[in-house]
């Protein structure tokens, strides 16, 4: 194996998981099981939070979504991690919620 090449975080694999294959149902179920593992075992995990919250958009669960990265927004910000608050910011838009509104507080 070359020395800069390494197996994808669970985290990661959730993600290409999601993003690869948004209308396999088995696709987002394993990403699903990825987000929820990472969450309970940690529930600082933002971006574990994040995909679960996409996930929600990709199961046309938009109101809690909109919740969702509300919270994410605040999360975020709270650490320091104004690209992540961003993001969360944008999944709030996908959702049909107001992003520009979340965007304010960061």
């Amino acid at each position: 194996m070359h020395p800069a090449h390494r197996e994808p975080t669970l985290l990661e694999e959730g993600w290409s998981l999601l993003l690869a294959a948004a209308d396999d149902a088995k696709a987002r179920d394993r990403a699903l099981r990825i987000a929820i593992a990472l969450v309970e075992a940690d529930t600082f995990q933002l971006n574990a939070a994040a995909l679960l919250t996409r996930l929600a958009i990709a199961t046309g669960k938009n109101s809690e979504a909109v919740a969702a990265a509300g919270r994410l927004v605040d999360a975020y910000v709270r650490r320091g991690d104004l690209p992540g608050a961003t993001a969360a910011a944008v999944l709030a838009d996908r959702a049909g919620g107001d992003g520009t509104k979340l965007r304010k507080n960061i």
